[in-house]
């Protein structure tokens, strides 16, 4: 059994089998119960291809209205072909009824030549697949409007939320996702119902013009929403679209915070000031935003906050290529951020020793790269039992440099309680420290666990326990 290019039949050696229309027996139990999930309605089905004229695609347009509605009346997925005998042009909005569907395509493409979202989730939207597609834009000036999906409008105050929404690639648009739904009013500020989403490979390109974002959340940021695999090329600068950034979040009270943004990595192409992530003026909550990744060639910052302060901003597992720079300019509370060049290395491990006088136990290898270009502060936090004395704590400052080729050492601080109950020796052969930690027992079964921290440049660390 076979699926003809008409998504809505079944065949066999090109002769119907099973007519997939509003006339099947879909009761539970029957044929079309167990088939409708798998086989859908065909986005293109009564659109003509490679349409020029205005009236073309304008029927094509209420073509795939019609199978956008017939999808949803089904509980059926809507399918966009990828291998087509032309390309399929319409030139406005289909609007995906309360309720939401699920978009399904294997790299399927949808040509538009109008600055308008493809598609318009226009209710409630939850727990649906959309995503496999492409959207091609045709415009002549740049966009405004113009995104793949597009989230409800000012009249629309419900739930979008706990969708997969992927692999989903726009060309040409103001943004790939759009979120234009109206916020509901909480202690915070305003939030967006578009929510608890997972966004997995989304990526904006130009096309016939510049592409300035890939999501564009003008209702504040929604809350546990998640990325991952953000790519694409933005090209828009102030005097197109406005300077691109990758998530822009739109202020004006409205609440942005509680973001995760996982392996993204991002380029720009002369898009002028382009940032990874921007909030604009006005914005409310401004809290817990995580955002790891690499910002590459062409992105001119990694934050464009306009001046506004965040609590809880994380750069702390992400690379910064090219120009960039962090770009923050507004004070911060309890924040984690990584700049380019930052050289730190941690280990740790347990430690024992049934000694029971002043003994050294080894615990790490410092190796530099030499002429005059290796060095680090070491910082070595240690705990335990000392047997026979007590338990204790110390934090204990190591400086170790290199003099051309040879490394020198110096412990510079330590930090104990009670005092003196652990210490630091270090041992020197040409460009190799060995640290050991020293402690001073009277008794079996010493115990405890070490953590050690190298920051510098032209080193490496090693665990010895």
């Amino acid at each position: 059994m076979s699926r003809a290019r008409d998504l809505s039949r079944m065949t066999v050696d090109g002769m119907d089998i099973m007519p997939f229309d509003g006339d099947f027996d879909y009761r539970p139990g029957t044929p079309g119960q167990a088939l409708k999930d798998i086989v859908g309605v065909n986005a293109f089905d009564g659109m003509t291809p490679n349409a020029s004229s205005t009236a073309a695609k304008t029927a094509n347009l209420a073509a795939l209205q019609a199978n956008v509605n017939k999808a949803a009346s089904r509980g059926v997925p809507l399918k966009i072909p990828r291998r087509t005998n032309g390309e399929y042009r319409v030139n406005g909005s289909a609007t995906v009824p309360d309720g939401g569907i699920d978009i399904c395509s294997d790299n399927g493409v949808i040509f538009s030549t109008a600055d308008a979202p493809l598609f318009i989730f226009t209710g409630a939207c939850e727990q649906h697949d959309i995503g496999g597609f492409r959207a091609v834009f045709e415009l002549s000036a740049p966009p405004a409007a113009a995104c793949a999906i597009k989230f409800g409008g000012a009249d629309n105050t419900k739930f979008s939320q706990f969708n997969k929404i992927h692999n989903i690639s726009s060309y040409g648009a103001i943004a790939t996702i759009i979120d234009d739904s109206a916020p509901r009013t909480t202690s915070f500020g305003l939030e967006s119902n578009v929510a608890w989403n997972c966004f997995d490979n989304i990526s904006n390109f130009p096309f016939t013009n510049v592409a300035r974002n890939v999501f564009w959340f003008k209702r504040g940021s929604g809350t546990g929403n998640t990325f991952t695999n953000t790519k694409g090329r933005l090209t828009s600068t102030a005097a197109d679209a406005g300077a691109s950034a990758y998530w822009r979040y739109e202020g004006g009270g409205h609440v942005v915070g509680d973001i995760v943004i996982e392996s993204a990595h991002l380029l720009s192409i002369d898009a002028a000031d382009c940032a990874a992530f921007e909030v604009m003026a006005g914005a409310a909550y401004r809290s817990n935003i995580t955002l790891a990744g690499q910002t590459d060639a062409g992105v001119a910052r990694v934050f464009r906050l306009n001046g506004q302060s965040f609590v809880d901003l994380h750069h702390d597992d992400g690379l910064i290529g090219g120009a960039a720079v962090l770009g923050i300019d507004a004070p911060l509370k309890t924040m984690r951020l990584y700049d380019r060049g930052i050289g730190e290395w941690a280990i740790s491990g347990d430690w024992v020793t049934d000694a029971t006088t002043s003994t050294s136990i080894d615990v790490a290898r410092v190796k530099l790269l030499g002429g005059f270009k290796g060095g680090l502060m070491l910082t070595v936090n240690v705990n335990g039992l000392v047997g026979g004395v007590a338990n204790g704590v110390a934090e204990i400052k190591i400086a170790i440099r290199c003099d051309g080729a040879a490394a020198i050492a110096a412990v510079k601080d330590t930090i104990a309680e009670p005092t003196g109950i652990f210490g630091a020796s270090v041992a020197i052969s040409g460009l190799t420290a060995t640290i050991s930690l020293t402690m001073a027992p009277t008794g079996t079964g010493s115990n405890g666990h070490v953590n050690i921290t190298g920051s510098g440049d032209n080193f490496s660390l090693e665990r010895l326990l």
